[in-house]
């Protein structure tokens, strides 16, 4: 049953590539223009979220729908 997965986007460098896995597949993707704080509507259970900046930089955490915040912060 999907659930909202809550995410925190922070520093790095505009626009952003956003994709969500779960269970070795991707659920979701979007491209984000500004840092920002979005929620989507992803699968239950454990997922890994993966931004990519401008610049090419990848920052990667798992979450969970439906529970605290993702927070990606960019160096």
């Amino acid at each position: 049953m999907p659930a909202q997965l809550h995410i925190s986007i922070e520093g790095g460098e505009a626009p952003y590539s956003l994709t969500v896995i779960h269970a070795g597949n991707t659920v979701a993707s979007a491209r984000v223009p500004e840092a920002r704080s979005l929620s989507l509507r992803v699968p239950d259970g454990e997922v890994r979220v993966q931004i990519k900046d401008a610049r090419g930089v990848i920052q990667e955490q798992t979450g969970k729908a439906g529970t605290t915040l993702v927070g990606i912060k960019f160096p």
